[in-house]
């Protein structure tokens, strides 16, 4: 107990140690008009000696308390922030107005939207839908981490994260490691989610590479986001996409280190707020030329 107490606060274990050896000091002090002699004091001020190992039980247990508190503070933090941005709101005298507004020249931003869901949710009870939801979002969170994505939010039933952003892979693998992302979204659905709760969901996946400017914004609920061009172009890649296929902007595509052994269909189709656009749609299957919809 002593050592830990040295390790954490030297200061505070000299004082203790010490403690003993000034109370026995100090008892001719404690005579009563020099009648009595002190050392009739000594058992009565000597129940005083457990005190410095009871200061030290309580200055450890309170230091333990702290360590768990901050543990958990940590936790917290970097459960909702990348690391570099935990960094700078520990540092930060005002961390409630740190925005930490950063722009980002090439990253890949990926949506993930769950095909036929909607018309699940308005037929189970809102427990199951959570359950449901947490199941799946769950499991691609995890999947992010192994592939080096950073997750930036869920939308509904719509999960949105980025490649390239904190992490040092090269372009290549930057939206390989999307790609790979996505195809085993594909696989844990069919082979273990849709047989778990006994549903036929498919995972439409779409990602555009470019520039974006990521920062916290707001007083309340503050969370790290990401907006530009390039953000809305993925999520219209998403959304013109196919069940169980990747859908790829041309930027992407051409960014690809592999082909990840998928078929992949390049097409010509009109997206909303961009017109005309090259894209490319990934399967394990060859399907016919017919374009996805638009």
């Amino acid at each position: 107990l002593y050592a830990l107490v040295y390790e954490d606060s030297p200061r505070l274990f000299l004082g203790l140690s010490l403690f003993p050896i000034l109370l026995y000091l100090s008892l001719p002090l404690f005579s009563l008009a020099s009648c009595t002699p002190y050392v009739d004091l000594g058992p009565t001020l000597w129940l005083l000696a457990p005190l410095p190992v009871l200061l030290l039980l309580l200055h450890y247990r309170t230091n333990c308390q702290t360590q768990h508190t901050q543990a958990q503070t940590e936790a917290i933090l970097r459960n909702l922030f990348p690391p570099l941005v935990c960094q700078l709101l520990r540092t930060s005298e005002t961390p409630l107005q740190v925005n930490m507004a950063t722009e980002f020249p090439s990253v890949t931003v990926c949506f993930a939207d769950l095909v036929g869901f909607t018309k699940f949710a308005s037929t189970v009870p809102a427990t199951t839908l959570v359950d449901v939801l947490n199941s799946l979002f769950s499991r691609v969170d995890a999947l992010c981490l192994a592939h080096d994505l950073l997750k930036i939010k869920t939308i509904g039933d719509c999960h949105m994260s980025v490649s390239g952003m904190f992490s040092n892979v090269s372009a290549e693998w930057e939206v390989t490691n999307c790609v790979l992302f996505a195809l085993q979204i594909f696989r844990w659905v069919a082979t273990v989610f849709n047989p778990m709760y006994g549903t036929e969901f498919g995972l439409r996946f779409g990602a555009h590479t470019g520039a974006v400017v990521a920062g916290i914004i707001g007083m309340n609920g503050r969370t790290y986001d990401v907006w530009g061009d390039t953000v809305n172009t993925a999520q219209r890649m998403e959304s013109t996409g196919r069940p169980s296929c990747v859908h790829l902007s041309e930027p992407s595509y051409h960014q690809l280190s592999t082909k990840c052994e998928l078929h992949w269909e390049r097409h010509t189709l009109d997206i909303k707020g961009k017109g005309l656009m090259t894209t490319y749609l990934g399967s394990r299957e060859r399907h016919t030329e017919t374009p996805p919809p638009s």
